[in-house]
């Protein structure tokens, strides 16, 4: 029997978009950068895409994803401002 690998993909953090590799790591828990980070609620309970769909416009880069990039989490949307909740909100720090 044999076995063909024709695609390699991850979501860096659960629900965002899917990011395509050439290759991977396969590590005890799966593929090396997958679904290492999640999005939570005010209360710690984790927050998909079935509830918030605009998770899916979210990608996120990790060094599986963008080696090089000298980050452990990037996130970018389309025409969306860089914007921190209670941290780094650049309206609010203004």
């Amino acid at each position: 029997m044999s076995i063909e690998v024709s695609a390699l993909a991850i979501h860096p953090v659960k629900s965002t978009a899917i990011r395509h590799l050439d290759r991977a790591e396969v590590r005890p828990w799966g593929l090396a950068g997958d679904r290492r980070w999640m999005v939570v609620d005010d209360e710690g309970t984790l927050v998909t895409a079935r509830e918030v769909h605009e998770l899916f416009s979210i990608t996120a880069d990790t060094p599986e994803t963008a080696p090089g990039s000298g980050t452990a989490l990037r996130l970018s949307a389309a025409g969306a401002r860089a914007r921190l909740p209670g941290c780094c909100n650049p309206a609010r720090d203004r």
